[in-house]
């Protein structure tokens, strides 16, 4: 179900509005693993159109080894990451979903790059799972959608 999400990084001079699913899918991959500086990272996916951000942000490119280049956008004062705009994949982006001002109602929908997940994390058998990530456009469509189809 669509709703209005909110969030905001970490000192609070970023604030934005989402219309959008709370369904996210986590990635395991080492750059999302220092983004996060964690196990893996949390990523919500919608149209661009869908975001309002207000404060000041500032954003860097960077090249995954797949050679795919994806806007970072952060706010220059705490630098927190709050959303990304892969050049691949004009129109959409994705929130960083821990910068949620409420995260109880996430939803995870699959995890991707569990070829580098943590040896020490167990993950259940309940949703999809990449090796790397998906390749198909359908494949990515179930997973921005909400999981595994019935």
């Amino acid at each position: 179900m669509t709703a209005i999400l909110t969030g905001r990084c970490q000192c609070g001079a970023v604030t934005y509005r989402a219309k959008a699913e709370a369904k996210g899918y986590a990635c395991h991959c080492l750059d999302c693993q220092k983004q996060s500086s964690s196990a893996f990272g949390i990523s919500l996916s919608m149209d661009t159109t869908n975001l309002t951000v207000e404060g000041e942000l500032g954003s860097y490119t960077k090249t995954a080894d797949s050679g795919a280049q994806t806007d970072c956008y952060f706010c220059p004062s705490c630098g927190s990451r709050i959303y990304h705009e892969g050049k691949s994949r004009p129109g959409k982006v994705t929130i960083k979903a821990g910068t949620l001002d409420d995260t109880s109602a996430l939803q995870l929908t699959g995890h991707l790059w569990v070829s580098r997940k943590q040896p020490w994390l167990h993950l259940g058998e309940e949703l999809p799972v990449w090796l790397t990530q998906p390749t198909a456009p359908d494949e990515w469509e179930m997973l921005w959608s909400g999981g595994r189809e019935e």
